[in-house]
């Protein structure tokens, strides 16, 4: 059994956290935040993340990206979509190059309604896509192969996802997808 499936060995663990760091700590309420999100679909659980999150962005005085992505999922979840919209656009201003951020405005827009803001959200992906488009090119020029054309056994020139495990190509095809759908819209 993995340690991220034994819910008493994670809600025993985060309580040493909460105990070793002090209640007004935002470290373990981001922890349990995460916990209840990853763990628990009902609203229940997802108001008391938002609670959690907003508060740890009290106590911190600022959130990077990954909270402000959490508190979005969490407003989602219990329908306050402007909100976690909000949360999503600070995220991106924050850091205009991340396609997950983007991604999920482009989600959120459309389930708003906003089939324009939707695919402004993708038209900024694969606009990016086109420039990493012609990187990758030139890269995979320069990675080594084996005599059959494959990359190399050692792997070399491949990074590993920086966002979860979804690869940037990853992204851009799922972006691509959906543009090609928005005439179903």
């Amino acid at each position: 059994e993995a340690a991220w499936e034994n819910a008493a060995l994670i809600d025993s663990s985060i309580n040493a956290l909460k105990e070793l760091t002090g209640e007004s700590d935002f470290t373990w309420r981001i922890a349990r935040a995460r916990w209840l999100l990853q763990n628990d679909p009902s609203e229940k659980a997802a108001a008391e993340a938002v609670v959690l999150l907003q508060d740890s962005s009290t106590a911190a005085g600022f959130l990077d990206i990954k909270q402000y992505s959490l508190i979005a999922t969490a407003l989602e979840r219990i329908g306050n979509l402007e909100a976690a919209l909000s949360q999503l656009q600070t995220a991106v201003r924050l850091a205009p190059k991340n396609n997950s951020v983007r991604l999920d405005l482009a989600r959120i827009s459309h389930a708003r309604g906003d089939i324009p803001g939707a695919y402004d959200q993708l038209a900024a992906i694969l606009a990016k896509g086109q420039d990493s488009d012609r990187a990758a090119g030139e890269a995979a020029r320069r990675t080594p192969r084996c005599h059959e054309g494959r990359v190399h056994p050692c792997g070399a020139g491949i990074r590993p996802a920086a966002d979860g495990g979804r690869t940037e190509g990853d992204i851009l095809r799922s972006a691509r997808a959906v543009t090609f759908q928005r005439a179903r819209w």
